[in-house]
């Protein structure tokens, strides 16, 4: 019988947070690792190479997670907390009239719960006594992808008034997928102890690799696709504004994907050395394997710009799964040859700094805390 505890479903979350096997092509301002098809197919270069990785998680900091150093830094939010792992590498050439095309490979998770369940799972975690007779909800909703991509985009350019311009650009990927979780976990737990609890939880879960009570299975690979559309305008040179998507439209068509829908409860318990509570969960329900078509993150830029002298000051924002990152930026050029840029985002209170040489090379890094931080962006580019 495999075995599981509510613990290993911290553990989930925690190791979402800090999925990071990553590289994405940042348009240039923002937060979220997104595809531009614009830069793309931008008469500014021939070829580029540039990536990006965004981790970012509401209840812990980065270094505890990766160290299990959990006990003493837990700062869950009010209602809804989000794990948000998100990387993108692209790499590819640009051929007059023809268009952009490159290899990209893109991965990113999102983990959804909220603070009472943290509270339970913390508690569990860290071995804390328990408060008893309370009665907690638990939920938690997993989604993420791996894929590797081959990558078509085109611009268009329009003037409609002399001192406007209009962009239009669009990219079309096909996708090689081989990783995937989609599923979630809701249930309920009842302290009976101050070192136990029972509980009983339901799961509709579909993956690539059981998280959940490590069950191995063979699962096949998949092929896809996904839209990227993209437009700027422009006036007298000073004023821009971008509306940028990604996964307009997409699919990754999943062929004989493991399905688990079970219920597990705490029926069969044992303890460790210290005494908590331990499981090996009784499991009702189906496994099964069933063909599956699955959604790429649909992901946002809404983002507008006013250029004065040498500086640019920069707003906007941008959203994947009901997440909103509000960001605002300053942009200073120096000598025509350096620029360097600073910013703010809001959601999860996080600093920008980043360079850029001759339009060509620029290095850019987030963090909202440079001791212990809870979210972290680096992201690199070479055009040439």
């Amino acid at each position: 019988m495999p075995t599981v505890h509510l613990s290993r479903s911290f553990k989930i979350f925690g190791a979402f947070c800090i999925f990071a096997e990553l590289f994405v092509t940042p348009a240039q301002a923002g937060v979220l690792p997104l595809f531009s098809p614009l830069f793309a197919d931008s008469s500014s270069h021939k070829c580029f190479v540039q990536g990006e990785i965004l981790l970012a998680n509401d209840p812990y900091s980065l270094k505890s997670l990766f160290f299990d150093e959990l006990k003493e830094d837990f700062h869950p939010k009010n209602g809804r907390n989000v794990a948000y792992g998100d990387t993108r590498f692209d790499a590819g050439c640009r051929y007059e009239n023809f268009g952009y095309i490159g290899y990209g490979y893109q991965e990113a998770v999102v983990a959804l719960t909220d603070k009472e369940s943290l509270e339970l799972l913390n508690m569990v975690q860290t071995k804390q006594e328990l408060p008893l007779d309370k009665r907690y909800d638990v939920t938690l909703v997993l989604q993420g992808y791996e894929t590797h991509n081959l990558v078509y985009a085109k611009s268009f350019h329009f003037q409609p008034f002399f001192s406007s311009h209009i962009w239009f650009g669009f990219a079309l990927e096909g996708l090689y997928a081989r990783k995937m979780q989609n599923g979630s976990v809701y249930g309920n737990a009842k302290i009976v102890g101050e070192k136990d609890y029972d509980f009983t939880a339901y799961a509709f879960y579909r993956y690539t690799h059981n998280y959940l009570y490590d069950l191995s299975v063979q699962s096949e690979d998949a092929l896809g696709y996904a839209t990227h559309l993209e437009m700027t305008y422009t006036y007298n040179e000073k004023f821009r504004m971008q509306f940028l998507a990604n996964n307009i439209l997409s699919g990754i068509y999943w062929k004989n994907l493991p399905l688990s829908d079970v219920t597990l409860s705490s029926k069969n318990k044992y303890y460790d050395e210290d005494g908590y509570a331990r499981y090996h969960p009784t499991l009702y329900g189906t496994e099964l394997k069933k063909d599956y078509v699955q959604k790429l993150f649909r992901k946002y830029r809404l983002q507008g710009e006013y250029k004065k002298d040498a500086d640019t000051f920069v707003f906007g924002t941008d959203m994947v799964k009901n997440i909103y990152l509000p960001y605002a930026e300053m942009h200073h050029r120096f000598h025509s040859l350096w620029r360097v840029k600073i910013g703010y985002e809001s959601r999860f209170s996080s600093l920008l700094l980043g360079v850029n040489y001759k339009n060509r090379y620029f290095l850019h890094m987030r963090s909202d805390s440079v001791k212990k931080p809870s979210t972290l962006s680096l992201s690199f580019g070479a055009a040439f």
